[in-house]
């Protein structure tokens, strides 16, 4: 009852909120702006248009936002996947994905946000040279609705989820803003969530001489708050200055107990504190196409964390750890552009990062410092219908643990990417990428904690680990406007990080991972998609992809010389009925594949949604099911031992979102864009 309240509590005061900011933002001057009784205007204009680096979808289809986050809408999109929950450009993790200009650095933000907002996406097949990264996966850009003058727009939700036949369910709450007065433009989005969540495991421990198996019981209780604000300020046409600022607070409390045959049990309880503040200025040079670009973000993150890990007779492990870390980046750049069609970039970027981990309240400390500066150039443009980019830099990562050793690693890493049409006309496209990148440090995976995730596992860092190396080659034909998109990688990977399994040496039945460098594994992968609507009203899509790894490493007294399969094959389909009806079904598998050391084995899942809208699309309900699925069972293999975990709660799931969107001001028009040839520049309404 007292979380019943606190839910309703939460829902008065978001509510109050989002309702009081629209009234002060109207002013006196809303209600007098006179408005077009005008929903839609349809025109006939190519919707994805190819462009140097990937491509940009001008507008999506409403139908297909309909009822949808905008972590559901981008998989529909060509070339993106969503996998082990990262979203993918041709199989690979994007590197980066931001809304209007600011880095999204959680996944669940996307979840928060309606697809109705978003105006119009941008995807980069590989990212730029003046990136410092964490693989060689692309880009993602969303850009929102424009806002009317001196208006608004938004929507607040509640979603409410339980699975099948156990005792747990999912709360939360969330709204956004977006407004508009003069120069000034803020959006505001909140959101809370009260998490309980109950799952149920199965765990072997094999040996030549011996099994052991158990059963457990885990349980999650969260609670979280999280608070995007951006604020936009046009000092005039060629000139913007914008601030963003992120807030996540988070409470953790882990309780895990084994069947009576076992002696652990675990009790944990972690709090989080991140703040990221973003200042970012772009603008033009004396009114000339060269444009300077300024960005500078500071990220404070603050963890503490108590662990209890519990036998019969007394207390085996008792820990507090406190982790205090602050990141700087600032970065420089210039944009000269040649006769408009060719772009040259240059300028700097630096980072820094200072982390402290404070294991057992004072008695042992550790301290790591890294610096990562970077210069880069490149050159981009047209010359007739073809494409290039070409850019390159120098990175360089120096890593420092006080009282310890010192890591530095210099590259230098060209990227080239080459789009043309084919077959005489536009709707065929060819992309060639070569990358090579130094990735980024991985400042989590340095420091030296020890962190249990349940009664009989455990992980620690690893302060002399290095950064990856990457080589990556493609090609990608997207055939008659992406009904159709073939792409074919390679890549190679040196000092790739791999979470090795060890035995406690104080307990044979405890297990610890801890990240070590393994050199060299090479990758190909083929990946086919179709995007296909057999109706005005239905899209489906499909993806398949295969790759093979190649292993040559010595680990644990075990040699890994072999080549690995892994696939992934999934299908989208979404559909729009009359009377404001609709929903998808999204359904994927993944054969057992192996990884070293480690063995996934086939899982399944089938996901359902249902949407209706009410009141002139103010309101929407939606009902999200996933009706059938099969969770993963990982196996871990030691030099003389085998050990497997599988979670055996239900995957079946549901849960509602109800919706209510709230705008003001001048009405805008929206354009719903069909394919054509035609030039959709030339038939925008400004």
């Amino acid at each position: 009852m007292a979380k019943l309240f606190d839910l309703k509590l939460i829902v008065f005061v978001m509510a109050a909120l989002m309702g009081m900011v629209p009234l002060y933002a109207r002013g006196e001057s809303a209600d007098s702006i006179p408005t077009i009784d005008l929903d839609e205007f349809v025109v006939e204009a190519s919707n994805i248009v190819t462009n140097t680096r990937g491509y940009r979808i001008r507008s999506i289809d409403s139908k297909l936002k309909k009822g949808k986050s905008i972590q559901e809408i981008l998989p529909y999109l060509p070339n993106l996947s969503l996998h082990d929950g990262a979203l993918q450009i041709n199989g690979i993790a994007a590197n980066e994905i931001k809304i209007d200009g600011r880095k999204v650095y959680d996944l669940s933000e996307l979840k928060d946000l309606s697809a109705d907002i978003i105006e119009s996406v941008e995807v980069n097949y590989t990212s730029g040279a003046d990136k410092i990264t964490n693989n060689v996966g692309g880009t993602i850009e969303i850009h929102l609705k424009e806002v009317p003058p001196k208006g608004y727009y938004g929507n607040i939700q509640a979603v409410f989820a339980k699975p099948f036949d156990a005792n747990s369910n999912t709360e939360n709450v969330s709204g956004n803003i977006s407004m508009r007065s003069g120069k000034l433009n803020l959006f505001d989005g909140i959101s809370t969530g009260l998490y309980d969540i109950k799952d149920t495991y199965h765990s072997v421990l094999e040996s030549p001489t011996d099994v052991v198996d158990y059963d457990g019981a885990s349980r999650y209780k969260t609670k979280s708050l999280n608070n995007n604000f951006g604020l936009g300020y046009n000092i005039s046409k060629s000139h913007l200055v914008s601030l963003n600022n992120q807030t996540f607070v988070r409470r953790r409390d882990i309780e895990d107990t084994p069947d009576s045959r076992m002696e652990n049990s675990l009790f944990s309880k972690n709090n989080i504190f991140s703040n990221v503040l973003s200042v970012n200025y772009d603008g033009k040079l004396n009114g000339a196409a060269d444009r300077l670009h300024f960005t500078m973000d500071w990220l404070y993150h603050q963890e503490k964390e108590e662990q209890i890990v519990k036998n019969p007779l007394e207390d085996s492990y008792s820990g507090e750890r406190k982790n205090r870390s602050n990141f700087l980046k600032g970065s420089f750049g210039y944009t000269h552009v040649f006769h408009s069609n060719h772009k040259l970039n240059g300028g700097i970027s630096c980072n820094y990062f200072d982390i402290r981990t404070d294991n057992f309240s004072g008695r042992d400390v550790q301290t790591i410092r890294a610096f990562t500066p970077l210069v880069y150039a490149s050159m981009e443009g047209n010359v007739g219908s073809f494409g290039y980019y070409a850019g390159l830099n120098w990175q360089m990562n120096t890593v420092k643990v006080v009282s310890g050793g010192r890591i530095t690693q210099n590259s230098v890493n060209p990227t080239v990417q080459l789009s043309f049409p084919i077959w005489r006309n536009n709707k065929n496209n060819l992309v060639i990428i070569y990358k090579h990148i130094l990735d980024n440090i991985p400042y989590d995976a340095l420091s030296d904690k020890k962190v249990w995730v349940d009664s009989y596992n455990y992980y620690i860092g690893n302060s002399a680990l290095k950064a990856p190396t990457e080589h990556y080659a493609s090609v990608g034909v997207s055939l008659l406007d992406n009904l159709i998109n073939l792409n074919g990688s390679y890549m190679r990977d040196e000092n790739t990080i791999f979470w090795q399994t060890f035995n406690d040496p104080e307990n044979v039945n405890v297990l610890y991972t801890k990240p070590v460098n393994v050199s060299p594994v090479n990758i190909y992968a083929v990946r086919a998609e179709v995007n296909y609507r057999p109706f005005d009203c239905w899209m489906i899509k499909g993806i398949a992809r295969v790759a093979f790894n190649t292993e040559n490493f010595k680990m644990n007294g075990i040699t890994y010389d072999t080549t690995r399969l892994r696939q992934f094959y999934s299908i989208y389909s979404s559909l729009s009925l009359k009377n404001d009806w609709g929903g998808y079904v999204n359904a994927y598998v993944e054969p057992t594949f192996r990884d070293f050391a480690n063995t996934y084995r086939w899982v399944y899942q089938v996901d359902c949604s249902i949407y209706k809208t009410f009141l002139n699309n103010r309101l929407q309900l939606i009902l999200n099911v996933t009706p059938l699925g099969r969770r993963r069972t990982l196996e871990r293999r030691l030099e003389n031992q085998t050990v497997s975990m599988k979670y055996t709660g239900p995957v079946q799931t549901a849960g509602l979102r109800v919706v209510w969107y709230f705008s003001g001001g001048k009405k805008n028009i929206d354009i719903d864009i069909h394919q054509s040839s035609l030039d959709y520049q030339e038939l925008k309404s400004e």
